[in-house]
Formats: C-alpha cells, sequence, structure tokens
C-alpha cells in the first residue's frame, strides 16, 4: 500500500492429536460435556497479504491470551510495513508495542471504544488519542498516543455491521485516503 508491505497479525486456534504430551502442554476447551475431545494451540501468525507468506508464527496453549500469542510477532514488524489486525488488539499497550516497531498501523477498533474528537479532517475522519489506564490524569495526558479514526458503513450489505472503525497512524488524509483505508 502506497510503498509500504501490507501485512497482517491474527491469532487462531486449532486442534491436535490426542496425546498425553499435547494435553499437558496446550489444554482442552471445554464443552457441554465437560472437556472437548481434542487438545487445541493457540496459534498467531503474521503474514504478508499479497503473497500470504507466512512471515513469523507462535504457539501457545489453548488458555493463552491472544494478544500473549501474538504479542512476540511484534518484534517481526518493520517501517516498511503496514500491519493490519482485528479489534482484540486496539488496547493502548498493544497499540505502543507496535507503534514502537516503527511499521504503521491500521487496526480495527470496537465501536464502543470512546475515542474523542480532537480534530476533523476534510475526509470525514478524525485526530483522537489512547490513553494508558492505570496511571494519573495527568501522566495519561503525557503518555497519550496520536490515532486517525475512520469510521464506515456497508450500504446494501445486509450482513454488515451498521457501523466499523478503524484505528491508523497514517494521520495524512490526503496521502492515506479513508476510502483506501476503509
Amino acid at each position: 500500500y502506497r510503498g509500504l508491505r501490507l501485512v497482517a497479525i491474527d491469532g487462531s486456534n486449532f486442534e491436535l492429536p490426542d496425546e498425553t504430551d499435547n494435553v499437558e502442554h496446550f489444554g482442552r476447551p471445554g464443552s457441554r460435556t465437560g472437556v472437548a475431545g481434542y487438545p487445541q494451540a493457540q496459534c498467531a501468525v503474521l503474514v504478508e497479504c499479497a503473497t500470504h507468506a507466512i512471515l513469523a508464527a507462535n504457539l501457545g496453549p489453548y488458555r493463552t491470551s491472544e494478544w500473549e500469542v501474538c504479542q512476540p510477532l511484534i518484534a517481526r514488524l518493520q517501517a516498511n510495513m503496514l500491519c493490519l489486525a482485528d479489534r482484540g488488539f486496539n488496547g493502548y499497550e498493544y497499540w505502543r508495542q507496535a507503534q514502537a516497531s516503527g511499521a504503521q498501523l491500521l487496526w480495527r477498533c470496537a465501536n464502543n471504544r470512546q475515542l474523542p474528537v480532537h480534530q476533523m479532517l476534510a475526509d470525514g475522519s478524525y485526530l483522537s488519542a489512547v490513553y494508558p489506564t492505570g496511571v494519573s490524569k495527568a501522566k495519561a495526558q503525557e503518555q497519550a498516543l496520536v490515532v486517525r479514526v475512520i469510521e464506515y458503513t456497508l450500504p446494501g450489505d445486509a450482513q454488515a455491521q451498521p457501523r466499523y472503525r478503524l484505528l491508523t497512524t497514517l494521520l495524512d488524509a490526503a496521502n492515506a485516503p479513508v476510502l483506501e483505508l476503509a
């Protein structure tokens, strides 16, 4: 995208062979009858979107949070990348760590997240900030990270949600138009 290598980071889980070592290390999810028939692993991958090449991957136990499994992949992000991610990764600390890699970010955001409008942009997107939690208000303001918020709908698609939101480090609306990012 505009000279940036388009990559995505996401997590999932998958079933493993029903062997003692797998059960002990990865665990089993719960089910209606107690536990599932097979152990499962959490897997996270960093993929290049154009080629689907896996650039990095990480495995963890089933009960490990998706972020814990994805976090080691952040170190593989580079300044020439635009990293896509889904709603589970939009917390302040996740954003801070990924932004520190030098990569540009374009992550989906939960619709109920409070993102005050700091500056409206000509294309309808706006600048806001994400703040750390557990610190004083003054410290939170000091450590705030500026983000651009893009909100859009998919009219005519009966399966679509009422509204989608994206957060990005691409703050310049002229160089990263909202319709391209959405």
